[in-house]
């Protein structure tokens, strides 16, 4: 008879080691629960309110997205119509109702567009609440521009020329970075520093990849600004380049 080999039984003995452990584990759950039957439905009943719970609110959730989507629409025809004071009362109140969903984003930029329409530059800001702080949402980026509108207005132009740059700094699309570049220009030209709005300007046309269009009205505002920067002229009336260009179109 062949001899085993002396490690043979060891080798074997340590294979079923995992196993017996895991019985053992069971056994001692089983006994466990047995012993504690009452704790043991008391954590059952805790873990299936909890789930119940969370599935209640997902459903809750989706079903007061929806209606919160629903009646934007409605609210929507009521800014269609033209009637702005009643279309401002409209969007108020349902911000009041909806103000935490995802639609309220949209309507927080409506109801500041109509409201900085009607010189309430301050009631515009107020309506945005912290979405011009959220670049990376899908309307952070008009609102954080709605803002600085509402500052330029305000005249708080330091203010405003620092919304833009950081609308430059963060923005997701090239053209993002060079309206508010340029915006941040037009205001320092109009009411700052021109050396300030020649480096501005300077980083618009540097955006601008070779044979594109659109250089033109910006070699334009490039050159205002060295002019006075070289004579020390104070503000110019310059019309925003969100007004006169093609790439504000995708803005909105």
């Amino acid at each position: 008879m062949a001899k085993k080999h002396p490690t043979s039984s060891r080798v074997h003995r340590q294979s079923d080691v995992p196993d017996d452990a895991f019985v053992g584990t069971i056994r001692r759950v089983i006994d466990w629960v047995q012993d504690n039957q009452r704790e043991a439905i008391i954590g059952a009943a805790a873990i299936a309110i909890v789930a119940g719970g969370a599935v209640w609110f997902v459903v809750q959730q989706r079903s007061l997205e929806s209606t919160a989507q629903t009646r934007l629409s409605q609210v929507q025809q009521t800014v269609a119509s033209g009637n702005i004071p009643l279309a401002v009362r409209d969007l108020q109140s349902y911000l009041d109702t909806f103000g935490g969903t995802e639609a309220a984003d949209q309507a927080r930029i409506i109801l500041a567009d109509l409201l900085i329409a009607q010189e309430q530059p301050e009631a515009a800001i107020d309506a945005l609440g912290n979405l011009p702080s959220r670049l990376d949402a899908a309307f952070g980026i008009a609102a954080a521009r709605i803002e600085a509108a509402a500052l330029e207005l305000l005249e708080r132009y330091d203010d405003a020329i620092q919304a833009y740059l950081d609308i430059a700094d963060n923005a997701r699309f090239p053209f993002q970075r060079r309206e508010a570049l340029a915006d941040a220009g037009r205001v320092q030209l109009q009411h700052g520093d021109p050396e300030a709005a020649v480096d501005l300007f300077d980083r618009v046309l540097e955006s601008f990849e070779e044979g594109q269009t659109g250089r033109g009205y910006y070699e334009m505002l490039l050159a205002e600004a060295r002019a006075r920067a070289r004579t020390g002229q104070g503000s110019t009336t310059v019309p925003a380049p969100a007004e006169m260009t093609a790439d504000s179109a995708a803005t909105s």
